[in-house]
């Protein structure tokens, strides 16, 4: 049945296409069946038992003193809310390096395991275990949208064994938390394109899940259709716990596109808490991009140029100046006053840090052959495929210019001046390469494969460089 919320609370490409192509091997029904069972690299915690003896199992992930619940199937017969939770579980636990060191991710796929095995949307005592709360306005009698439920709310607030282990343990764990404790209740359903209900975290949270799921926000007066009582929210916002819903948009299990968009928002605003409302979040490394930064970004090459972002935006100091970065694969964008966002001079930056000075590299002379660039500003040329590869980039400055291709200032502005003739070098992955050093980059030629042909790439300094 639907079930919504009443009012909101006044308090308030590579990893992942590794995980759906899991899912699409794995038949509908055995995702089902196999919903309850645990994690690899998850801690199994019992938090307690269902009225017919069946242990109610949490399984966490990571072990930072931040905590965030995912719960499937507090409705025994919304069985796409536990697959759901399920399959976020199984991809968490296959990618743990993306979840921040400060954080424990704690997975529930099934609270109501009597209703489960039943196929219906009560416990064994025939009790909704989500109008089973003590909330100012919790009823023994409740509406399930067909109509009047004599005791579908319980005997007493928490009189279910189901309800009452999990607030006990969803107070332990806030404690734990120091309040730092956020809890998704995964529900089925509300077509045609689902709903989110910000429950006590409020829409600085929710929003920026609902636009990356593609959901629709629940309005001021929240649910209405019919009266619900006794909700677990309520008594989230009662305990100052942040709870939030997520209504599926039918009772369907999601589709593996669908399931990386719900593991995408998790990711991205439960775990690293990023809620910028323009942002573009990557599941593959679980960072978001907003603003200015992700305008220049998306102007001048985006993931082509600088690679995917490899941390938050946050202030660093740059030359002893503070300065808020943000981390890319390829570089580092910093966010100056005027929002002007400038490139790091990561190639210099390097050498420096391998006690390297590029002024001390072999010179080139100039030249009158047409396959070289000589500047007499470093006193180094750039020639062949590495020519071709330098000139083939740049940043659009000249905003005028109705170009296909880049201005020799446009190429200087994004990679900068070159700091070396291309020579061999072993990388720190120990490969090696014919590589040129520029002032913001490092161009590699990578030789032909079986799957390639021979190509200049740009080097991953961003990667290589982040503090950690």
């Amino acid at each position: 049945m639907l079930f919504r919320q009443e009012r909101r609370s006044a308090k308030w490409w590579t990893i992942g296409f590794f995980f759906l192509i899991t899912l699409t091997l794995i038949p509908v029904k055995h995702r089902v069946a196999h919903a309850v069972e645990g994690f690899a690299n998850a801690e199994t915690i019992n938090i307690g038992s269902s009225v017919e003896g069946q242990a109610i199992q949490a399984f966490r992930l990571g072990n930072g003193h931040r905590s965030v619940v995912l719960i499937g199937a507090i409705h025994g017969n919304e069985k796409n809310s536990a697959v759901l939770t399920r399959d976020l579980g199984n991809y968490f636990a296959a990618n743990l390096n993306l979840l921040p060191p400060d954080t424990s991710l704690y997975l529930i796929p099934i609270l109501n395991l009597d209703g489960f095995r039943a196929g219906t949307r009560y416990n064994a005592h025939g009790v909704d275990l989500n109008r089973n709360w003590p909330s100012h306005d919790w009823q023994s009698n409740t509406d399930d949208g067909t109509g009047l439920k004599v005791g579908a709310g319980g005997s007493a607030p928490f009189s279910e064994p189901e309800t009452a282990a999990l607030a006990a343990w969803l107070l332990k764990l806030r404690d734990q938390a120091n309040g730092k404790l956020r809890v998704l209740f995964y529900h089925a359903a509300y077509p045609p394109a689902g709903l989110v209900l910000s429950g006590s975290v409020g829409e600085t949270v929710t929003r920026p899940i609902a636009a990356i799921l593609g959901y629709k926000m629940a309005g001021e007066e929240g649910w209405t259709a019919y009266p619900v009582t006794g909700m677990a929210i309520q008594w989230c916002a009662d305990q100052a716990i942040g709870c939030f819903e997520i209504e599926l948009p039918n009772r369907a299990n999601l589709a593996e596109e669908k399931t990386k968009l719900h593991a995408m928002a998790v990711l991205s605003v439960l775990l690293w808490e990023q809620m910028h409302p323009d942002q573009k979040c990557f599941l593959e490394t679980g960072f978001c991009i907003a603003g200015r930064i992700r305008q220049f970004w998306q102007q001048n090459g985006g993931l082509a140029v600088f690679g995917l972002p490899i941390s938050l935006q946050r202030e660093e100091k740059v030359n002893g100046i503070p300065q808020q970065v943000q981390w890319f694969e390829r570089n580092r964008l910093e966010l100056h006053p005027g929002d002007l966002v400038m490139l790091g001079r990561l190639g210099e930056e390097y050498l420096q840090r391998q006690g390297r000075d590029w002024w001390l590299f072999p010179r080139a002379t100039p030249t009158n052959n047409s396959t070289c660039r000589f500047f007499a500003e470093s006193q180094h040329s750039i020639c062949g495929e590495m020519l071709a590869a330098w000139r083939s980039k740049g940043l659009r400055i000249d905003a005028q210019r109705d170009s296909k291709n880049f201005s020799e200032a446009e190429n200087l502005a994004l990679l900068g001046l070159p700091l070396s003739e291309a020579q061999n070098e072993t990388l720190s992955n120990g490969q090696t390469y014919t590589v040129q050093w520029f002032e913001r980059a490092r161009l590699e030629l990578h030789p032909a494969t079986a799957q390639s042909p021979a190509a200049v790439q740009l080097g991953l300094l961003g990667t290589e460089m982040q503090p950690k």
